[in-house]
């Protein structure tokens, strides 16, 4: 578990301008720390059901594993992509930009950069995507 948190903290500070040579120690860590803490979980989920009931435990260990992750991602993807209109929106407020805008360009990135596209001038060109760069970004990938 400590290298699973360690790898998630190596992690956690990646930006958009994060290379995948600097993350890839985290995500190392990250993928040892689960391989080692996964199987043991089932051995001792696997250890404590009778034997007659092994098929049971099994799938119910598989169920709650699959479910865990189906849910872990939904709620972190939507803290995030709450973070993210967060903290675009008070930055284009602090710059003056139109409501409208701020509310389109707080949907998603696609939506954000369409509408820089569509503004023209200091704000579509500057403003909107420094905006957008600085604000934490849910689903982004190192490029």
């Amino acid at each position: 578990m400590t290298l699973i948190a360690v790898g998630l903290f190596d992690m956690s500070g990646a930006t958009l301008a994060t290379t995948y040579p600097s993350i890839v120690l985290g995500m190392v860590l990250l993928g040892v720390g689960a391989g080692l803490t996964i199987p043991a979980a089932t051995g001792s989920v696997m250890g404590s059901v009778p034997g007659a009931h092994v098929g049971i435990g099994s799938a119910t260990n598989g169920t709650l594993l699959q479910l865990g992750g189906a849910f872990g991602v939904a709620v972190i993807g939507s803290l995030t992509s709450t973070r993210y209109e967060h903290h675009l929106a008070a930055a284009l407020t602090a710059d003056h930009v139109p409501l409208a805008v701020t509310h389109a360009a707080s949907g998603s990135l696609a939506a954000a950069i369409a509408v820089g596209g569509r503004l023209g001038g200091a704000a579509g060109q500057l403003a909107l995507p420094s905006r957008v760069a600085d604000a934490p970004q849910p689903g982004a990938s190192a490029t």
